[in-house]
């Protein structure tokens, strides 16, 4: 069970590069499952989450073109892109340990833009790559929580992770089961909380139809 949970709490870390004035730029990226959340409908398929997952982030039309941009940046994990020739007095930058970070994804568009020479084109590459690393960040999880619950395995009996969820939904009445979820509505889950409710429930099922096949069976002797 604590592996299911820890699993629960997904990351991807990946780079990407850029080339500017013959320096070569490595911005670290850091997705975590917890901070994807609900606008997704649980019984979409594979192809449905993949198209999903490329427009999530950026659908605000009211967002102006810098706004939009700055949500690209969130991603982007400060702490692991680090400065050291930087004067104390920047205030792009604060100290962290040895070295210098950038302060806060605002100062990073300021950084990038202004003193890196970062457009259009480069932010597009940006969101492309977002999309992608999304994609495959939701698409990974959904897979973990039906292996883990087997799904569709045709098994009766339920597993260990099934029955500590089921004293939670069912016996505890708890409406979620992970921090980030707690007193919101359904409509602001993480797509974790979604994910995970959404295999429970298909195992559920499935178990309660493979009992009655069986007690109809045993009913015909």
């Amino acid at each position: 069970m604590q592996d299911f949970f820890a699993k629960c709490n997904m990351v991807i870390r990946s780079e990407l590069d850029f080339q500017k004035s013959g320096e070569l730029i490595k911005l670290p990226f850091y997705f975590h499952i917890r901070d994807v959340k609900n606008d997704i409908l649980t019984d979409k398929n594979e192809n449905e989450l993949e198209t999903y997952s490329k427009e999530m982030y950026f659908q605000n039309k009211d967002c102006e073109q810098e706004e939009e941009y700055k949500q690209y940046l969130r991603f982007v994990d400060l702490k692991q892109w680090t400065f050291s020739d930087v004067d104390e007095d920047n205030p792009l930058f604060v100290k962290e340990k040895e070295d210098y970070v950038v302060k806060d994804s605002d100062s990073l568009y300021t950084l990038l833009v202004e003193h890196l020479g970062f457009n259009e084109l480069d932010f597009q590459t940006i969101k492309i790559f977002i999309q992608e690393k999304q994609a495959k960040l939701l698409i990974s999880f959904r897979e973990m929580c039906d292996n883990t619950l087997e799904v569709a395995s045709g098994k009766v009996e339920p597993n260990d992770v099934f029955m500590i969820l089921r004293c939670a939904y069912e016996l505890n009445h708890y409406a979620t089961v992970f921090e980030e979820n707690k007193d919101k509505p359904i409509s602001e889950y993480s797509y974790r909380e979604l994910c995970v409710q959404r295999s429970y429930m298909a195992r559920k099922c499935e178990i309660e139809r493979l009992q009655m096949e069986e007690s109809l069976k045993k009913s015909k002797k």
